[in-house]
């Protein structure tokens, strides 16, 4: 295909018109030779009218290349013409700025720096090219920048704002609500606070928090609880001291006067009983060294062989002497051995016999057992022996002091692996097994 521009059209006559001719050559169809020509032409219009709805910048040139000529297009007329500055341009820029490419290139054309912007079409030898001022170029991108920025800054503040309120509303005010909540707890506010247990990992802290909180309330509840039921304990020891030096004075005098009598019973009862009441004198919380326990104990057990006649008997089995240096509360073993005589031996209807074995066990501390040969008792009963709150012993020696309590005061003393266990059958006995920690100071 050959073309040559705009020419005159030569088949519009007197007037003349402007139009794109193209030229088609016809081939022999068995030699290689020309044998004639197909001659057509296009409106300009056809090129001006698409040109024409192009956006561009109005100091913007537009330019078509058809072959080795360039037209500028005049928008006012929307005509192509070949204009001094197409001759110039043409004149000016080098074959690689016209190339066959598209290309955008900085160019320097009649003195001034241009962006060049250069495409092929789809008609072989047609380009389509735009002239931009360089400088008024640099600034519409700078403004079209800014807005840009401005743009992107705007967004940006709108998401920071949306993002402030929402951290805000789900992370700043359930750690405001947390630290409101810590604060009530240091001032002694440990009830529970619904509020703070929202659906979220903040709502899972709030709800351990109300959960420590329970706890420690529990605890204090707990520890108030055990202290009043030792001042309880404490006052009841005291209601049974009745005046003990008092009687301890009384009955030293009655001792005197029955060895001066010749009534050794009665002196050595006397004396047995005032050295109870003397122990009594100074208090029950104190440990002692359990050597200093069987002492009261024996001293106790002298009363009561005295008013049953003998018919009670009491053994001891002490595998080593050196365990007697072992730390006891006082009168820990009194209420077991009173318990057995009571309710082990003397429902029974005939003697019997309480053995009080002293060994150490397999993890070092100290086993205490006092063993009857009474009447025993079932399961339950004997598992009511250490929970009753308050003992029904019509003989107990010390008002107050059942084994129940001797279970809970050894428990307070030294721990809640210690304390009494208590097995028994009906028509078998019982055994009552005090532990004790081996503490020699």
């Amino acid at each position: 295909m050959l073309t040559c521009g705009l020419m005159e059209d030569p088949f519009i006559s007197p007037k003349k018109a402007d139009m794109i001719p193209f030229v088609y050559p016809i081939y022999h169809p068995y030699r290689q030779e020309v044998i004639g020509y197909i001659f057509t032409e296009i409106s300009p219009l056809a090129v001006t009218v698409p040109m024409g709805r192009y956006s561009s910048e109005n100091d913007s040139g537009l330019f078509l290349q058809i072959g080795d000529r360039l037209y500028r297009y005049e928008e006012d007329g929307n005509t192509l013409s070949l204009t001094q500055d197409a001759f110039r341009m043409r004149r000016d820029l080098s074959r690689e700025a016209l190339g066959t490419d598209t290309s955008v290139q900085r160019v320097l054309f009649d003195g001034k720096d241009y962006i060049l912007i250069s495409r092929p079409t789809g008609t072989q030898g047609w380009r389509i090219l735009e002239l931009l001022d360089a400088s008024q170029l640099s600034g519409s991108v700078l403004s079209t920048f800014l807005l840009l920025t401005l743009a992107v800054l705007s967004v940006a503040a709108l998401i920071f704002v949306l993002l402030s309120a929402f951290l805000s509303r789900t992370v700043n005010e359930p750690v405001r609500q947390l630290q409101k909540r810590m604060s009530r707890i240091a001032a002694g506010d440990f009830s529970r606070d619904p509020d703070t247990e929202w659906d979220h990992e903040l709502g899972e802290i709030g709800r351990n928090i109300n959960d420590l909180s329970e706890n420690v309330l529990t605890l204090m509840n707990e520890r108030l609880e055990d202290e009043r039921q030792k001042r309880d304990y404490e006052y009841r020891m005291l209601q049974s001291q009745i005046n003990p030096h008092f009687l301890y004075n009384t009955l030293n005098s009655i001792k005197w006067m029955a060895t001066i009598q010749g009534a050794p019973g009665i002196a050595e009862m006397t004396t047995a009983l005032s050295r109870l009441l003397k122990d009594i004198a100074k208090g029950t919380t104190n440990r002692i060294p359990l050597e200093h326990e069987v002492a009261l104990l024996k001293d106790y057990f002298t009363i009561q062989q005295y008013r049953y006649g003998g018919s009670v008997l009491l053994r001891w089995e002490i595998d080593d002497p050196s365990l007697l240096t072992c730390r006891i509360l006082k009168f820990t073993l009194q209420p077991i051995v009173e318990n057995a005589i009571f309710h082990g031996i003397e429902p029974k209807g005939s003697a019997g016999t309480i053995t009080v074995s002293i060994r150490k066990t397999a993890e070092g501390d100290v086993s205490v057992s006092v063993a009857d040969d009474g009447i025993g008792m079932d399961p339950a009963t004997a598992a009511a022996l250490l929970s009753r709150e308050d003992p029904t012993e019509k003989s107990s020696f010390f008002k107050g002091i059942g084994v129940s309590n001797v279970h809970r005061r050894l428990q307070y003393e030294f721990g809640p692996r210690y304390g009494l266990s208590v097995r028994s059958a009906p028509g078998s006995g019982t055994v009552v097994t005090v532990l004790l920690p081996f503490v020699q100071q």
